[in-house]
């Protein structure tokens, strides 16, 4: 049996990292480095980040990426404090952290918004995030008498799109930046369903003789998946301590007992169900055997990546009642035995 593969995220901090980075690369857009490829990068890997996060995950993300964004771009407040102001530097410190932390909040709370949508369209998230973007953008303008710096239209002040400038401002290129962003971001992540497919591609339908003669293709699309969210029920059934402790076990504990499941979901998605089910083994986190059944209800649009929402009931006390009915009709060795177990 091959190693089990990792998952698209080992831990959940991992995402959040990336938005972070991601955001911090952002500033490189605007002057005086003029990186304008940049900030549809930031944008795309953004979009793609919160693509498929709960409404707590999406503001965690997107609060990351603020932080990243303004903690590199308005780093400058410190010298101005400090320097020009003269405040002692641990004050400054504090006060710079504070107005990012501020400018930070005013672009995850309107995107909170964007994670109550727990099962976007992709059209509709196509419009969406830009638009989030640009009303992020207009009330940090705004508010507390504004703080307009580094929109994301002002990185095309040289760019193909300035030529929109004069008849929509500086938002309008934000947005059909943001725009763009999304569509790269959607793009990109198709490729995870078209990955799931490729086995019927390739064996022109034969997929379940394909994945039999391959079971490294098998981890190997196992390892696309990523666990978005767990709820109290499973956290309690795996005995975890916690969703995040769960999240980072959660591989260990169900691999490589459940891969026939999954290549009956890998199946299933290439031949255009909608629902699988299945009995599999799994593991507690202190040691302990479970024995589930675990339903699968698979995206109704498979040419897209989308959530897949999979139940896991616990058969385990069913399963020991049955192998106790099982012996005691073995040891009476009667008809009347082996009918009762029946």
């Amino acid at each position: 049996m091959s190693d089990a593969p990792r998952p698209l995220f080992a831990s959940p901090q991992a995402p959040r990292l990336l938005a972070l980075v991601a955001g911090a690369l952002f500033p490189l857009a605007l002057a005086p480095f003029g990186w304008s490829t940049l900030g549809v990068l930031s944008m795309a890997l953004l979009c793609a980040l919160l693509r498929n996060g709960g409404p707590r995950e999406v503001f965690v993300r997107a609060l990351a990426f603020g932080l990243g964004q303004f903690g590199v771009g308005a780093s400058w407040v410190y010298v101005s404090i400090h320097v020009y102001g003269e405040a002692p530097a641990p004050l400054a410190t504090l006060l710079t952290g504070l107005f990012i932390l501020l400018l930070a909040l005013c672009l995850a709370v309107p995107f909170s918004l964007y994670g109550r949508m727990a099962r976007r369209p992709p059209l509709a998230a196509l419009f969406l995030f830009p638009s989030l973007w640009v009303v992020a953008e207009w009330f940090r303008g705004w508010f507390l008498t504004g703080f307009p710096w580094l929109y994301l239209g002002n990185s095309q002040i040289d760019g193909w799109l300035a030529g929109w400038a004069p008849i929509g401002g500086v938002l309008t290129l934000s947005w059909m930046l943001a725009f763009s962003g999304a569509a790269l971001a959607q793009l990109a992540l198709s490729f995870v369903q078209l990955e799931l497919r490729a086995p019927r591609e390739r064996t022109g339908g034969r997929c379940a003789e394909y994945l039999a003669e391959h079971e490294d293709e098998l981890l190997r699309l196992a390892g696309l998946l990523e666990v978005l969210r767990l709820n109290h029920a499973a956290v309690a059934l795996y005995g975890a301590a916690s969703e995040e402790a769960l999240r980072e076990r959660l591989t260990s504990l169900v691999l490589p007992e459940s891969l026939p499941l999954f290549e009956r979901v890998v199946l299933a998605l290439a031949s255009g169900e909608t629902s699988v089910e299945g009995e599999a083994t799994h593991r507690t986190v202190d040691g302990r055997h479970l024995h589930v059944r675990v339903s699968c209800q698979l995206p109704r649009t498979p040419s897209v990546l989308d959530p897949m929402v999979v139940s896991v009931v616990d058969l385990t006390e069913q399963k020991s009642g049955e192998n106790l009915l099982r012996e005691i009709a073995q040891e009476l060795g009667t008809e009347t035995g082996e009918r009762y177990f029946q």
